[in-house]
């Protein structure tokens, strides 16, 4: 039985499992009607889990730490959960939980797959409510509302500094 449940982030709710969960992590991809070439972000639960996922310089990481904006970071990775294709994932998403989650949730199973909590190409869920009236019983619904803010960046670092993929702040 999928175990896959939405909780409230920085900026919308999401949809995520724990990451040795092959059937919660297909499970999602069905919920969402979401193409399966496109992968999933991974959440980590500090700056240090960062590097032991992709390829990062110390002055990258202080970057990161620093950065004040909601952010998935793009790198090259150095290990992958089975259930991944390393073909798919030539570029691993990640997010930080203490960056993009509340306190309450700094001790779930971590690292954990998520995405946003919506249909694919349809609106995000902002608050519990949201998430019921889409998902009602498919899905274990955490917290009350998440903090709203727009999708994060998404970006990765190169020699020349950083190449957004998604920018809502500046």
């Amino acid at each position: 039985m999928p175990e896959v449940f939405a909780i409230p982030t920085d900026t919308c709710y999401g949809l995520a499992c724990r990451i040795d969960d092959t059937i919660s992590y297909e499970w999602i991809y069905t919920l969402k009607g979401r193409d399966i070439t496109k992968p999933l972000a991974i959440v980590v639960r500090n700056f240090d889990d960062v590097s032991n996922f992709i390829e990062i310089t110390d002055s990258e990481r202080f970057f990161l730490e620093s950065y004040p904006f909601p952010f998935t970071i793009l790198g090259k990775p150095k290990w992958l959960p089975s259930c991944l294709d390393p073909n798919r994932y030539s570029m691993l998403g990640l997010r930080v939980a203490l960056r993009c989650l509340d306190p309450e949730f700094h001790d779930l199973p971590f690292p954990i797959f998520l995405t946003s909590a919506n249909r694919s190409w349809e609106k995000e869920c902002i608050t519990r409510w949201d998430v019921m009236n889409i998902f009602w019983d498919a899905v274990i619904t955490l917290g009350e509302t998440s903090r709203g803010l727009p999708p994060s960046n998404i970006f990765f670092f190169t020699s020349k500094g950083i190449h957004f993929i998604r920018k809502n702040y500046f």
